[in-house]
């Protein structure tokens, strides 16, 4: 039922998580397959799936591609996880949008999260 992108579905499974970890990997496959989803809520089960199992950085890839589709609020959050290769993306896809519009400034901010941790990054290490 979740592969079929039934939000009751994705959420069910965020919660057995909890309970059964060893879920994880056939949860973490689910969830990315419902990124892609038609359906808002789905998207968001999925993202907030993806979140928990803490594989933000394994998924940014499909996290990419939804948000280059959808420009969802709730993934460009968890994308403030993803590496900072993703930043010439998320550039390119905040031209597509007018700077007042609210799809400009969650990138905005998605960026401006990924810049600092790029900067503490160089920070540490040298």
């Amino acid at each position: 039922m979740a592969r079929q992108g039934h939000n009751g579905a994705l959420w069910a499974l965020g919660k057995l998580l909890t309970n059964f970890p060893k879920f994880a990997p056939q949860a973490f496959v689910l969830a990315e397959d419902s990124l892609l989803s038609e359906n808002a809520q789905v998207r968001e089960q999925a993202v907030g799936i993806i979140v928990k199992l803490r594989k933000v950085k394994e998924a940014e890839a499909a996290l990419v591609k939804s948000v280059e589709t959808f420009a969802d609020e709730f993934t460009l959050s968890a994308l403030r996880e993803a590496s900072i290769t993703i930043l010439p993306r998320l550039e390119k896809l905040k031209n597509r949008f007018k700077p007042e519009g609210a799809e400009y400034q969650d990138i905005e901010r998605t960026i401006h999260a990924l810049e600092e941790k790029q900067q503490t990054l160089i920070a540490e290490a040298a």
